[in-house]
């Protein structure tokens, strides 16, 4: 797929995930196909699939088509189809997901004009199963660092990044959410991300995605990322932003177990965040007065 005029040091390989995606990822691949410019390697990692994702797939010759051997969860399945790539840049890109025809050309055109960025993304506009649009498109344009993803959250969808290799494949100790440390991994300490203003994917909210089934897991898995964020990051300002975020996601997580009328749950994870929060507030006032107790007792000697 690669042509003779390119660079060897821009080459792109985009890793597709999925998981009963039979009746999206015929699209999905298609997508890829169409692209302004066209990627040097596609592979497709299905999750042990029970209908015909694996078959559709595989019935590509542009791509390169696996199966797990027992189900993995979407983290791990990722993580696979980066592996396999053998590129300068990663695009990710869910299996029921469409790629809007230039994205690889701005976000590959993006990372050659700028060294110093790490991930580069792009807005992302929600369509129906049916392929309509819906919504409004969702993203943060513009510079950010890990900080800005530390403190805001997700700034662009997790099937809308491209990253320069070598890439730190998702956290393979979270199951269902893994977008935003794999972002924040990929930047840490000090690297650099771009939001394009341009709308590169069309996301696909349907019954069975993994957002929708999987809701209370991929919440249980932010406040896990938050946790090994707050203890994995070297910067003391960064690791605070880490704990802030865990205590919003066990917030969050809390509000959909109440939804899911799962009482118990809900209030173990409200009361622990409670705890979390005043505890540090409890720990800063302690530490301020310790140093003014310890400035008096010196202006004194």
């Amino acid at each position: 797929m690669a042509t003779a005029s390119r660079r060897s040091s821009d080459s792109v390989g985009v890793a597709i995930p999925a998981y009963q995606h039979a009746s999206f990822i015929a699209e999905a691949i298609e997508s890829v196909l169409r692209q302004t410019r066209r990627p040097d390697q596609i592979v497709v990692v299905d999750d042990c699939s029970s209908d015909e994702t694996y078959e559709v797939a595989s019935s590509y010759s542009e791509v390169v088509a696996l199966c797990n051997p027992k189900r993995l969860g979407p983290t791990a399945t990722t993580g696979r189809a980066i592996d396999e790539l053998r590129t300068d840049f990663v695009a990710v890109h869910d299996g029921d997901d469409r790629m809007k025809p230039r994205r690889l050309e701005l976000q590959v055109a993006a990372m050659l004009a700028d060294e110093g960025l790490r991930v580069v993304g792009g807005r992302v506009q929600p369509i129906n199963s049916t392929g309509d649009l819906i919504d409004v498109p969702t993203g943060t344009p513009g510079s950010h660092l890990v900080e800005d993803w530390l403190s805001k959250g997700m700034l662009c969808g997790g099937s809308a990044l491209l990253l320069r290799a070598p890439v730190i494949s998702h956290d393979r100790r979270l199951t269902w959410a893994s977008d935003w440390k794999f972002v924040i991994d990929n930047l840490a300490p000090d690297g650099r991300s771009e939001v394009l203003q341009e709308v590169v994917v069309e996301y696909r909210r349907h019954a069975r995605s993994v957002t929708a089934s999987h809701r209370a897991q991929g919440l249980s898995d932010h406040v896990r990322m938050s946790e090994l964020l707050a203890s994995e990051l070297p910067d003391q300002k960064l690791r605070r932003l880490a704990q802030l975020r865990r205590d919003e996601a066990r917030t969050r997580l809390a509000a959909e177990l109440w939804r899911q009328h799962e009482y118990r749950g809900a209030a173990a994870n409200l009361c622990q965040s409670v705890v979390e929060s005043r505890g540090r507030v409890a720990l800063s006032l302690g530490q301020r007065s310790f140093q003014r107790l310890s400035q008096s007792r010196a202006g004194a000697d």
